[in-house]
């Protein structure tokens, strides 16, 4: 009888661990903005129509932390923005390394990798920096989970260097791209 009892315990607690969906930050998808403005820990920023910005920390990195809302004030995606400048820009080279050693053993072997903007000779390291450095570079790994797309990105913003981790809810963005698209198309 014991076992019996042990064994339905054991498969409901995992039967809800897998019907939760993806997390971030502790927030599921479609949460809403309210319950995020109420139990974010991180320094708020901002608030825009469909925006929260906080300050916050990655490991021992600053980062700016976004929430993204469906037009129904569900969440439907989130990221990281990552401004550390290095004297040595080869550097930013080497911490998109560990952070795509990280995403890979977290989420699994990404999907994709690619270099956006081909004209930059990728062989020629100084050339490379300052194409990064001005925006002209960029470089991303894309994982693809169930219900998420994880994107990894390395590129220049004005004359800073930027690492961005971006998730993106599938269900969430597709309902939210549907809702846009009716509302537009009742307008016309």
């Amino acid at each position: 009888m014991n076992k019996l009892i042990i064994a339905t315990v054991l498969i409901f607690a995992f039967g809800n661990m897998y019907a939760q969906g993806f997390q971030f930050r502790g927030f599921e998808w479609g949460t809403t903005k309210e319950k995020i403005k109420k139990n974010e820990r991180a320094p708020f920023v901002l608030e825009k129509d469909n925006l929260l910005q906080y300050r916050s920390t990655l490991g021992d990195y600053d980062a700016d932390l976004e929430y993204y809302f469906s037009i129904d004030g569900e969440l439907m995606g989130a990221r990281y923005t990552v401004r550390k400048r290095y004297k040595d820009l080869q550097d930013h080279f080497k911490e998109f390394d560990f952070f795509t050693e990280l995403l890979t053993e977290k989420y699994g072997k990404p999907v994709a990798i690619q270099i956006v903007k081909e004209e930059v000779n990728v062989n020629n390291v100084g050339s490379l920096i300052a194409s990064l450095k001005s925006g002209d570079f960029a470089q991303e790994i894309k994982w693809d989970l169930p219900d998420t797309a994880i994107q990894l990105t390395l590129t220049g913003e004005g004359k800073d260097v930027i690492m961005v981790i971006n998730y993106q809810s599938k269900k969430y963005g597709k309902m939210n791209h549907q809702l846009k698209r009716e509302m537009v198309l009742k307008d016309l």
